[in-house]
């Protein structure tokens, strides 16, 4: 199935605007998740995409600011669930290279009252509040929220999945002392009712997808391509592409999963 998409990949259109957002999880983690990948890949993909980071900030005022026809083509970088292998692995390369990265944060696990966001990584540590805050101060990490137990918003009450969008905004924001803006949805699950509690509380929510995220856009509802072991290390051709495959696909099986 996965090789027969790779050949399909090739008739979908070329970018001619936008940006691809990556998700990532865990590198070196030592874990059996598909979404735990080795820093030799991590390194590789990361000078794949030299000269084409951008702040996810940067990236959403260029694209309000650009019109349809306009060219951006650039990358965002994305990482979820604040697990200590970030702080310890991923920060370190991010500073090497000078790149910016959106980190989402669930409160819960830093706090030791949620457990591990991730099936399979149970013997991980979380990042501390004072690893969190070195972070924030480097200038290159931005923090948003990912609720407080991680739990599929789609599937829990209003009242609880109101407090889990609210009372993990304000941990966040008492803990670094800056505003929150930025949040996502866990396990990229999200219906109409949820994004109008999430549209209380924050500027703009990640889903999963795998398209990139073009002028007009609902900020509400950005799509991402979570990167997996599987993946080349040159990221390139996800970036020229409207839609990446193996991730839409992915997206809708989790979707119906869950």
């Amino acid at each position: 199935m996965r090789s027969l998409v790779r050949k399909l990949q090739t008739f979908v259109p070329r970018a001619r605007s936008g940006v691809t957002i990556f998700a990532y999880h865990l590198v070196d983690g030592g874990t059996d998740s598909p979404v735990d990948i080795s820093s030799q890949l991590f390194e590789a993909q990361l000078e794949s995409l030299t000269g084409r980071v951008v702040g996810f900030d940067d990236a959403l005022e260029s694209l309000i600011e650009k019109s349809p026809c306009d060219s951006l083509l650039g990358s965002v970088l994305t990482f979820d669930d604040a697990y200590a292998n970030f702080y310890e692995v991923v920060f370190p390369r991010l500073l090497r290279y000078r790149l910016p990265a959106l980190l989402y944060v669930p409160t819960g696990f830093i706090d030791g009252k949620s457990p591990a966001p991730i099936r399979g990584t149970e013997q991980l540590l979380p990042c501390t509040w004072e690893q969190l805050r070195e972070i924030q101060v480097s200038g290159l990490v931005t923090l948003g929220a990912h609720t407080v137990s991680h739990p599929s918003l789609t599937h829990v009450p209003e009242p609880e999945a109101r407090n889990e969008l609210r009372a993990s905004r304000k941990r966040l924001e008492e803990q670094l002392e800056t505003p929150i803006r930025h949040f996502c949805y866990p396990r990229g699950l999200w219906n109409a009712d949820v994004e109008r509690l999430v549209r209380e509380e924050y500027a703009t929510a990640t889903i999963g997808g795998g398209g990139s995220v073009a002028h007009p856009f609902n900020p509400f509802r950005l799509q991402r391509v979570s990167i997996r072991r599987e993946f080349q290390p040159d990221l390139r051709p996800i970036v020229n592409r409207r839609v990446w495959l193996e991730e839409r696909i992915a997206d809708h099986v989790r979707r119906i999963r869950n």
